[in-house]
């Protein structure tokens, strides 16, 4: 391989190595997880491939932490949109009806803007529910 690969390679490796892996609403995270387990199998096996195939160079092991992001969903105490997508309509609206959450312009919980006249202001005492299902065809 040449110099300017290997330079290339180098930066790269820095800059993951400089990265802050860690919750994406912390301070100061550039990295966040993987939303869902079927991401989180796709880069390890791409891991695997390279180690296989030459070398990491950089990272390549995952952070032990429980859960992925929709086990983490209703624990807000805003309550704001929220999208659940999927390549299974029926589990992904299993999980969105699980998932308590309002719609962009007004939360299900705090701080319940945008409702405070006429009819929206009746609303305040429901909870709106939206689900959308579009079956996907799989990419060729």
């Amino acid at each position: 391989m040449g110099r300017r690969f290997t330079l290339l390679v180098d930066g790269q490796a820095k800059l993951a190595g400089s990265a802050m892996v860690d919750d994406g609403s912390k301070q100061g995270t550039t990295v966040g997880p993987l939303q869902n387990v079927m991401q989180f199998e796709k880069v390890k096996d791409l891991l695997e491939d390279a180690r296989r195939r030459g070398k990491v160079a950089a990272g390549g092991e995952p952070l032990v932490r429980p859960g992925y992001f929709i086990a983490r969903a209703n624990d807000s105490e805003y309550g704001l949109g929220g999208t659940v997508w999927g390549s299974d309509v029926a589990r992904a609206n299993e999980a969105a009806m699980r998932i308590d959450t309002g719609i962009s312009f007004r939360g299900a919980r705090q701080p319940r803007m945008g409702g405070e006249l006429g009819q929206e202001a009746l609303n305040e005492y429901t909870q709106a529910h939206i689900v959308n299902s579009v079956p996907l065809k799989s990419a060729p």
